[in-house]
């Protein structure tokens, strides 16, 4: 799988160690290849030079506490990054972002779910839910079950499908954005809906 071709030397020398700490530091922010690290052992495994089930231990237990750390920073230091440079760019003040947590803490618990399937809001996930104040064990219930589905879709898939994974992973990468799309499209609808009920109540 020529994604693969320049992670494989890593794989083979660090083995699980490096699958969990790549997976550990994309949950923190750091722009890491978690998802192809999960999939090239995954293909190890297949191939009998791995063992699927610490593969599948390694990306889990990596991602859960990348995330955990993630949404320590945010919970401690997002808000007021979000607040002084938001206000100087004029993005964020104290009462937008006291809007954006109120549709968070009704929306944010899907959003944490799916957000592992997609880039940048697999880096994003725990320091915004940290920064948006999520409570910690739901937070951690969330951040389980997302990641949980998101390795056992690309560890267990491409374990089953080999090589051919290769074509589901290039079809989904062309279909990201239009999914992306979508959801913020939904996302907004929700909330202008919303935001025109209350609108009518106080009418």
């Amino acid at each position: 799988m020529e994604h693969l071709q320049w992670l494989m030397p890593y794989l083979e020398h660090y083995g699980y160690g490096a699958l969990f700490i790549g997976n550990l530091l994309e949950g923190m922010l750091i722009p890491m290849p978690g998802q192809l690290l999960l999939m090239g052992a995954s293909l190890m495994a297949a191939h009998g030079d791995m063992q699927i089930y610490l593969v599948l231990l390694a990306a889990w237990s990596g991602a859960i506490i990348g995330n955990l750390l993630g949404y320590g920073l945010g919970y401690y230091a997002g808000r007021q990054g979000l607040l002084r440079y938001g206000q100087r760019l004029s993005i964020v003040n104290p009462a937008r972002l006291s809007r954006i947590e109120y549709y968070f803490d009704h929306y944010g618990s899907g959003l944490v779910v799916i957000a592992p399937f997609f880039e940048v809001l697999r880096q994003l996930n725990g320091f915004f839910a940290g920064t948006m104040r999520m409570p910690i064990w739901h937070f951690i219930l969330c951040i389980t079950l997302g990641t949980a589905l998101w390795v056992g879709l690309w560890g267990v898939g491409a374990y089953l499908l080999g090589e051919h994974v290769q074509e589901v992973f290039s079809f989904i990468k062309k279909a990201e954005p239009y999914v992306v799309a979508a959801g913020v499209f939904v996302l907004l609808a929700a909330t202008l809906y919303l935001l025109r009920r209350r609108g009518e109540c106080r009418g």
